[in-house]
């Protein structure tokens, strides 16, 4: 084979990858507004359902936060939430941050979070497990149909609800999510705890 046809070989190839990556429909393999997560560790479990993002901003300052929400469609009744201050924030991988929550007691708390941070709740025949993230990173990328798609790795600590109230050292839970998702934009209700 000659030079010229190497090059040309490896000129329509790249042009070829690089078509089939700007098509969305060719990296998406899931419908818009659902995703998919295992959750592995204390608690073992994997679940489906639909994906939300939104933008707020606080009516008096004008400050800004970012959120998703992530919610199952059966089973277990599973919600999962990734929130961040500031303006709506642009394709690329950011971090998730450690988060507690008695950082959720300040009523500003949602435009304190300069990075993600991350937390969910688990309800199990009437009893509920919250966990709050420690670490992790979540890669966000807008489609052109204005559908927001990505994967998140996050390690979270928790505790079973019922064993929170009342007991002096509660025995401490840690999983691993490993999820992606198609979200759509949308309105995300927070938990009242």
């Amino acid at each position: 084979m000659s030079i010229g046809f190497l090059k040309f070989a490896g000129i329509a190839a790249l042009f070829l990858t690089l078509t089939s990556c700007s098509n969305d429909s060719n990296i998406i393999d899931m419908g818009p507004g659902t995703f998919e997560v295992v959750i592995t560790g204390d608690v073992e479990a994997e679940y489906d359902g639909f994906a939300i993002f939104a933008e707020y901003a606080d009516q008096i300052t004008g400050q800004l936060f970012f959120a998703m929400s992530l919610t199952s469609n059966e089973g277990e009744n599973i919600k999962t939430w990734f929130v961040r201050s500031g303006q709506f924030p642009g394709n690329d991988t950011y971090f998730i941050e450690p988060f507690t929550r008695e950082e959720m007691n300040d009523p500003g708390w949602l435009f304190g979070t300069e990075e993600f941070v991350s937390f969910f709740m688990r309800e199990v025949e009437l009893e509920q497990d919250l966990f709050f993230s420690n670490s992790g990173t979540i890669t966000l990328q807008l489609t052109t149909d204005n559908t927001m798609f990505g994967d998140f790795e996050l390690v979270a600590a928790g505790y079973p609800r019922h064993r929170m109230i009342g007991e002096d050292e509660p025995e401490e839970m840690e999983v691993h999510l490993s999820g992606r998702f198609n979200a759509i934009f949308g309105e995300i209700m927070f938990p009242v705890f």
